[in-house]
């Protein structure tokens, strides 16, 4: 869900393509929708981190804690955007983009920190992940790559206006990086089934049985002779 979500809010965000976005009537819903993309993306993406750890090495670690904290950060900016910042247009002088509101010396400027945090979490965290992922051979590697030109792509996002069709593009590609998880997850081989059990000896067999119910799992033949020092063995059929 998160990728259909997050291509929407992109294709109606006032940022890409008004240049007073916080007084268009799209600003909000299309920050409502970023919002609820960006907290599935949270939820879900620990399991993907967690089916390929061992393979993404510290690459992978960091791109993933990267994507976490920038995702947190441009949730709590895209509920600011969509229900704080609109109200405030009208009282600055016109300064009706985020851009212009957190310029030094304008009245949101203390804020200016958190728009750099995201720039240095977000984006190379997803390009780190994207790029580990397609190395792993986890999950598909077109979705990482997918995923890391994605994040390069929406850098444009800070250009405004003139960034818009770089931005929808980079925006289509992470959805699709997104997507190819959720395919991927198809695409696994089921996990090893494990048994306790219990070994011993009865003459010349060698016995493994399931603890819990005593179920007679294998039976080993052994032979060992003093003209043949090696061990032969035969598995019955189960």
């Amino acid at each position: 869900m998160a990728a259909p979500l997050q291509l929407g809010a992109t294709a109606i965000d006032p940022d890409t393509f008004d240049s007073r976005p916080l007084v268009n009537p799209l600003e909000t819903p299309s920050h409502v929708l970023y919002w609820v993309a960006y907290l599935l993306t949270i939820v879900g993406l620990p399991a993907v981190h967690e089916l390929q750890a061992t393979r993404v090495g510290r690459v992978g670690a960091a791109g993933f804690l990267l994507a976490l904290a920038g995702l947190a950060l441009t949730m709590a900016i895209s509920i600011i955007v969509a229900y704080l910042l609109p109200p405030l247009a009208s009282s600055t002088g016109g300064a009706a983009n985020l851009t212009l509101l957190v310029m030094p010396g304008s009245v949101l400027a203390p804020f200016l920190p958190v728009l750099v945090l995201v720039a240095v979490t977000f984006f190379p965290g997803f390009i780190l992940l994207g790029v580990a992922t397609a190395r792993a051979g986890v999950f598909p590697g077109w979705s990482g790559w997918l995923l890391s030109a994605g994040a390069v792509a929406t850098l444009a996002a800070f250009a405004g206006p003139l960034g818009r069709p770089v931005t929808v593009a980079g925006s289509l590609l992470l959805a699709a990086g997104l997507l190819g998880f959720v395919t991927g997850f198809g695409l696994l081989e089921p996990p090893i089934q494990c048994f306790h059990l219990a070994f011993f000896e009865h003459g010349d067999k060698l016995l493994a049985q399931e603890g819990d119910d005593a179920k007679l799992l294998v039976e080993v033949h052994i032979d060992c002779s003093v003209q043949r020092p090696a061990c032969s063995s035969r598995r019955a059929q189960l």
